[in-house]
C-alpha cells in the first residue's frame, strides 16, 4: 500500500536511475471496519461498540517521480450506526464519516526497502444523529487537520510487499488528535495490477463545546490498484 492506504506497486520498483520519469497509480478499496470509542453530547455520555459499517469505499492516487518524490491524495466514505450504553438506558448513533487528504511524498530507498516521509493536510466532515433521553440532535460539522507520517516498506519477492504506515494529524487545529495505522500485504498480479489486503485502524479525538468524541474505527481492507 502506498503512503496513503491501497496497495502500491511503486513499492518495488526497481532503484530511481532505472524506473521512468513520471508514473501514476489509482485504487479503489474497501474497508470493513467497526466504530467503538466514547462520546459525550449535551452532557448524555455514552460508550459506542458498533457493528460494521455500510458503506466504506474509497479512492486513492499518486503520482511520483523517479521514484524518490510523489504526491498523492486518498478520497474515503462510510456510514456507521450504533446503540450506545447512556446512563438512561440505550441511544442510538448514526455517524457518517468522510475523509480527504492531499500529501507531499519524499522517499528513501535501500535495496527493495523503502522508507516515506510525507505531509499533508486531511479534511474531516462528521455528520451525526444522536438520540437519547432528553437529546435528540443532528448536526454536521468540518475539520481541517494538518497530518504528518511515515511509512515503511519491503519487498518479500518478486511478487509480494509489506508495509506500515502510521501517521498524526490535528493538533488542536482541527481535531484534538486524528491518527492511522495501517499494515498491508501486496501482491501484484500482472505488472501493472496489483491487489492488497491489510488492517487498519483510524481514530480522533473532537473536544467542542458540547460535544466530544473519542472514536476509533478500526477493520481489515482490500484494494485493487493500477499503475501506468
Amino acid at each position: 500500500m502506498g503512503a496513503g492506504t491501497p496497495a502500491s506497486a511503486q513499492d518495488i520498483r526497481r532503484p530511481s536511475s532505472s524506473v521512468q520519469e513520471l508514473e501514476n497509480e489509482i485504487a479503489l478499496y474497501y474497508w470493513l471496519a467497526r466504530m467503538e470509542g466514547d462520546v459525550d453530547i449535551q452532557g448524555v455520555s455514552g460508550d459506542v461498540d458498533s457493528g460494521y459499517a455500510k458503506s466504506s469505499l474509497g479512492l486513492h492516487y499518486e503520482l511520483w517521480e523517479r521514484d524518490s518524490w510523489g504526491g498523492g491524495i486518498d478520497l474515503f466514505r462510510m456510514v456507521l450506526e450504533d446503540d450506545p450504553d447512556v446512563p438512561a438506558g440505550e441511544g442510538n448513533l448514526k455517524t457518517e464519516v468522510a475523509l480527504a487528504e492531499a500529501m507531499f511524498i519524499g522517499r528513501t530507498r535501500s535495496g527493495q526497502t523503502t522508507l516515506d516521509f510525507f505531509g499533508g493536510l486531511r479534511w474531516m466532515t462528521l455528520k451525526s444523529r444522536f438520540e437519547a433521553a432528553g437529546v435528540d440532535e443532528d448536526r454536521s460539522r468540518n475539520y481541517v487537520d494538518p497530518i504528518f507520517g511515515v511509512k515503511a516498506g519491503s519487498a518479500l519477492s518478486e511478487w509480494m510487499h509489506l508495509s506500515l504506515r502510521v501517521d498524526f494529524g490535528g493538533f488542536d487545529i482541527g481535531t484534538k488528535l486524528s491518527y492511522n495505522l495501517i499494515f498491508a500485504a501486496t501482491v501484484n498480479v500482472s505488472p501493472t495490477v496489483s491487489l492488497g489486503f491489510g488492517w487498519r485502524m483510524f481514530g480522533f479525538e473532537i473536544d467542542d463545546s458540547d460535544h466530544e468524541f473519542d472514536l476509533r474505527l478500526n477493520g481489515p481492507l482490500i484494494s485493487a490498484a493500477l499503475g501506468f
